[in-house]
């Protein structure tokens, strides 16, 4: 999804995302703080999925306006092509794999069942899996051609959490969560290693399966964002190895 059009006007959607995303968000806060809405309650849930819902949406919008895209199967196919399949196949697998051994010796599980997953993933990508076509394949593109690859990782955590941000006044959200300074690191370290997949594959799909199966891990492990020195050390040497690899292999910067 590059365009020059898209770099132009980035702040614009980054205006529209925060602007409509946070009015969901500024409903479920009322709606919490005034007993109707509950952030463990299945309203509460849909406020807030809707609310996910915006960033992707809003680039769509965007670049139908623009012309980029002509409609939404035009979008769709975008999102959709991967230019080194092999290879994106075997670095999903290898991730993942290593990813699930990781959390299974060094996370804290919540005690859900595996039966769990039938609901896990579909609601890992209404979460944040759809919104991930906004920020790995529209927003860290923008930002990485404005600035080096370390830096433009953690800007767009930053954006993320700040993004996230007005839901931390919402009872349930810290329980589930953590505290908010480590959900801030959680961002950055998230942040990387999307990009880095972006990186090494070029592919939206894989940065979306990649933000479903860090969000699901969420949900299976109570110290996912860095609850624990154990799960600090094994997430910190993940982020390493996958750095190490896409500095050696991940394609240069693009440019205007």
């Amino acid at each position: 999804m590059k365009s020059n059009a898209s770099y132009r006007n980035m702040f614009d959607v980054l205006l529209a995302i925060f602007f409509v995303s946070w009015m969901f968000f500024e409903v479920m806060i009322l709606g919490n703080k005034f007993d109707i809405l509950k952030y463990s309650g299945l309203s509460g849930k849909l406020i807030v999925i809707i609310g996910r819902l915006v960033p992707t949406v809003a680039v769509y919008m965007f670049m139908t306006v623009w012309g980029d895209v002509s409609d939404a199967a035009d979008f769709t196919r975008r999102v959709l092509y991967t230019p080194y399949k092999v290879r994106t196949v075997l670095l999903l697998v290898v991730f993942i794999a290593a990813h699930v051994s990781v959390l299974s010796l060094a996370g804290e599980s919540t005690g859900k069942t595996s039966a769990f997953w039938i609901l896990a993933l579909p609601y890992a990508f209404l979460n944040a899996g759809f919104a991930e076509v906004a920020w790995s394949g529209f927003m860290f593109p923008c930002i990485w051609n404005r600035m080096s690859f370390i830096p433009a990782c953690v800007f767009n955590g930053f954006l993320y959490a700040i993004y996230s941000l007005p839901l931390w006044t919402v009872d349930g959200v810290r329980q589930e969560l953590g505290e908010l300074s480590h959900y801030l690191i959680y961002c950055s370290y998230a942040a990387v290693i999307l990009a880095c997949f972006y990186r090494l594959t070029e592919s939206i799909l894989a940065c979306v399966i990649i933000r479903m199966v860090l969000q699901t891990g969420m949900y299976f492990y109570k110290d996912m964002i860095f609850g624990s020195p154990k799960i600090n050390l094994v997430l910190f040497l993940e982020l390493v190895v996958i750095l190490v690899i896409t500095m050696i292999f991940g394609k240069k910067r693009d440019t205007l």
